[in-house]
């Protein structure tokens, strides 16, 4: 992403006149923006990963917690009644 920008920073500090006259800074804006998309798409892919792994995560977390509190209960010395 950053050698794009960099390629945007060049072709307008280099271009000379109406920039809309200009094909190789009208080509890497073209190509700025088609990476810039599959970035953004690539993204919410990851994002929606995230948020799976996260509620799987959570369900493991309940289900720990659940047996921590089973174990505990199991070690705990038994109080005799007489």
């Amino acid at each position: 992403m950053e050698d794009i920008e960099n390629k945007i920073l060049n072709v307008l500090y280099t271009s000379k006149g109406n920039i809309l006259e200009d094909e190789n800074a009208i080509k890497t804006l073209s190509s700025s923006k088609v990476l810039a998309n599959e970035i953004l798409e690539k993204q919410a892919v990851c994002q929606a990963a995230k948020s799976r792994i996260d509620d799987n995560r959570h369900e493991y977390l309940v289900i720990k917690t659940q047996l921590k509190l089973t174990l505990t209960l199991k070690r705990a010395p038994k109080k005799s009644i007489y």
